[in-house]
């Protein structure tokens, strides 16, 4: 079973339950069940969005977690364009009337005016088309609708791979000078440079001078080479390859050497 087939089981069947014994709730329960399972939804449409590490996870998971409500989670979803302004709306009245019922202990009614209005601000569901005729059938009808749309939305994400990307960039440092035989003597000789470096006793100058070497390869690609047609160029791209191989191999053999020392300390 692939992953998205096994996301798919796993948050429609949890839909499935849920509608299951709906029918079986008062306005309270029905009301409180539907905005954690909405709430739930948002967490893993959020969470099937976001890059997979450390710092999604504690935006969504924990305690004081920024993205841990209800409402922080609606207007994240919102945002960044997860959800239509349909289901903002829909999800805001939601939680709205969840407060009015979750926030007080005293005897509450979909009939309140307040609730009532509320729920007449509700958009009518998209899947049945039989008139509620009585504020908890807008209710059912509106809410469960909008639940299979965002468990919808969250399959998709996945399926369709269309987690955010990464646009984060670093800068590359370039050469003072435009010409080739210039800029590769400067990187040959900062490469010489380097490998004196790595043999000094200062751990926070061999430490320094890998950052550098990683630089340098990276600033590699910068260099200015001939035209592609040109005879000098296939002889300039070897070149450059042998210069990333020696870095590399540098990085390589600094990268072990400065490992076997943290252990031995």
């Amino acid at each position: 079973m692939g992953n998205a087939e096994a996301m798919n089981n796993e948050e429609f069947g949890s839909l499935n339950r849920l509608t299951s014994y709906l029918d079986s709730l008062d306005e309270r329960g029905l009301i409180l069940s539907l905005s954690a399972f909405s709430e739930d939804s948002l967490r893993i449409i959020l969470s099937n969005f976001m890059l997979d590490n450390k710092a999604s996870k504690q935006l969504l998971e924990g305690f004081n977690s920024p993205l841990g409500t209800f409402s922080s989670r609606i207007k994240a979803c919102y945002s960044l364009g997860l959800i239509t302004e349909k289901q903002y709306s829909d999800l805001e009245i939601l939680r709205k009337i969840r407060n009015k019922f979750s926030h007080t202990w005293e005897k509450v009614s979909f009939s309140d005016k307040d609730i009532s209005q509320q729920i007449s601000k509700l958009n009518y569901s998209s899947l049945n088309f039989e008139f509620p005729d009585s504020e908890l059938k807008k209710v059912r009808t509106s809410i469960s609708s909008l639940l299979i749309e965002l468990r919808v939305i969250s399959s998709q994400i996945v399926k369709k791979n269309q987690k955010v990307k990464l646009i984060g960039t670093h800068l590359v440092s370039g050469f003072s000078t435009r010409d080739y035989t210039s800029q590769i003597e400067h990187i040959w000789k900062s490469i010489e440079d380097i490998k004196k470096d790595l043999l000094s006793d200062n751990s926070e100058l061999r430490k320094f001078t890998l950052h550098k070497a990683r630089e340098l390869c990276n600033r590699r690609v910068l260099v200015n080479f001939s035209d592609e047609s040109s005879e000098s160029f296939n002889n300039e791209l070897l070149e450059s390859i042998k210069i990333k191989q020696e870095i590399e191999s540098i990085i390589e053999q600094a990268e072990f050497i400065e490992k076997n020392k943290d252990r031995a300390k």
